[in-house]
């Protein structure tokens, strides 16, 4: 039986490469709703907002992806390690494994190591 990650390590640029498109596409959703997210925190508790409020949202609509950019830019690394990880575990595992258990315990390695770069991360993201 293969492994479900017989990719030559050329490819594995190439996936970590679409990895990080794929985060890109993903937080182009999820990036207005996030901003949201964090104006309503910052009005529950009591600061006032500087350059975002309800208003100026409103008036400028496209100021919801206000820090989109250097989202996208941290989701490089993130890519890298979560894909990197998740080869790597996939080809040292027997050749005994199924498929799906590859798969699930791959995958499951590759968020762990990848969450040591994501955490910090996401935490200068807040805090950009």
């Amino acid at each position: 039986m293969t492994p479900c990650y017989s990719l030559i390590p050329r490819a594995l640029g190439v996936e970590c490469l679409a990895g990080a498109i794929g985060g890109a596409a993903k937080q182009a959703v999820i990036h207005p709703f996030e901003t949201l997210a964090t104006l309503s925190e910052v009005r529950r508790s009591g600061e006032k907002p500087t350059a975002l409020s309800l208003r100026v949202l409103l008036r400028k609509p496209a100021r919801l992806y206000s820090g989109y950019l250097v989202t996208v830019m941290l989701n490089i690394p993130y890519a890298i390690m979560f894909h990197s990880a998740m080869y790597f575990c996939s080809l040292m595992m027997g050749p005994n494994i199924s498929p799906v258990a590859r798969r699930l315990v791959s995958s499951a390695v590759g968020a762990v190591f990848a969450s040591i770069i994501g955490v910090p991360l996401e935490t200068i993201k807040v805090d950009f």
